[in-house]
């Protein structure tokens, strides 16, 4: 079977042997396409494993229907408890590629801004994936600011969440977007 297969390929590159990466990343931009549980989270685990080859990587970040399919599964609605897995798979290939591109990062950093503050969702897991994820983001998008005062209750009730999961995640995305504000407030003095 396909799954077979591809958990074959996948261990075969990961011991270092040459093997046909577009080939592969094709098989699994089918895999995650998949309504299958085990096909989409070997689709995702090869995507990230064949993101660490330069010159397959631009194709990753660069192919529409990949893209389509993250924004997809990000945007499921939380009525079955898989579609949360979904979204916590797509979050993590995020987090794994968006050190590769900006411009692939500006793809997704409203989506995840909207998991993290608007959706309302209350799936800890999904809460504390987006907000590290929105931590990353934040770090390799020198443009992105926070808009705080139209988060600002949710983010009020993120530090007051019961869980410390949640608490943490918040706590470590607004350190980094504060230490962000201080370099950026540095670059501006030091070219008046």
């Amino acid at each position: 079977s396909n799954l077979k297969a591809m958990w074959k390929v996948l261990f075969i590159s990961y011991l270092g042997y040459d093997v046909q990466h577009k080939i592969g990343f094709q098989q699994c931009l089918k895999l995650i396409q998949s309504p299958r549980f085990a096909e989409n989270s070997v689709g995702y685990i090869g995507i990230v494993l064949f993101s660490s080859f330069p010159h397959c990587a631009d194709d990753i970040i660069s192919n529409s229907v990949f893209i389509e399919t993250l924004q997809k599964h990000l945007m499921l609605p939380y009525t079955e408890s898989r579609n949360s897995v979904y979204k916590i798979y797509a979050l993590r290939c995020i987090a794994n590629l968006c050190h590769i591109s900006t411009a692939f990062s500006e793809q997704f950093t409203w989506i995840v801004e909207n998991l993290c503050f608007n959706d309302h969702n209350h799936d800890a897991d999904i809460i504390k994936k987006s907000l590290m994820v929105l931590k990353r983001l934040v770090a390799v998008n020198d443009d992105y600011l926070l808009n705080i005062k139209r988060h600002k209750q949710s983010i009020q009730q993120l530090l007051t969440h019961d869980n410390i999961g949640i608490v943490n995640s918040a706590l470590c995305l607004f350190d980094t977007l504060l230490s962000k504000q201080y370099i950026v407030r540095q670059r501006q003095t030091q070219v008046i």
